[in-house]
């Protein structure tokens, strides 16, 4: 068989930039602060983000002009925000720069 679900479902996490210092990252229970882009992975069309501004000058709707979203590492409630967040974001640092491939299953659908 082919089709998105018969590839592994693995979720990629790459630390694109660290902190010159960090003694102790996230752990469960700890308020995050998280710019992000979500983008296909196909064709790195941009579909999602905390801060995105379309050509047309129209922007994602909800989002109240934040740059940043916060949400609590291992204590979201479901739904919330993509399930990979939780095991992506654990250990990172303040800083801290990563880049997630999300598999289906980890994120909205």
């Amino acid at each position: 068989p082919t089709g998105p679900y018969t590839e592994a479902q693995v979720l990629e996490v790459e630390r694109l930039q660290s902190p010159p210092q960090c003694s102790i990252g996230a752990e469960r229970g700890d308020l995050l602060e998280v710019r992000y882009e979500g983008r296909l992975r196909k064709d790195n069309k941009l579909f999602d983000g905390s801060a995105i501004t379309f050509a047309d000058g129209k922007s994602v709707p909800g989002r109240g002009g934040d740059s940043s979203l916060y949400f609590v590492l291992g204590k979201q409630p479901v739904g919330q925000f993509p399930p990979a967040w939780d095991a992506a974001m654990a250990g990172c640092c303040v800083g801290e720069v990563r880049k997630l491939a999300v598999p289906p299953v980890l994120g909205f659908g």
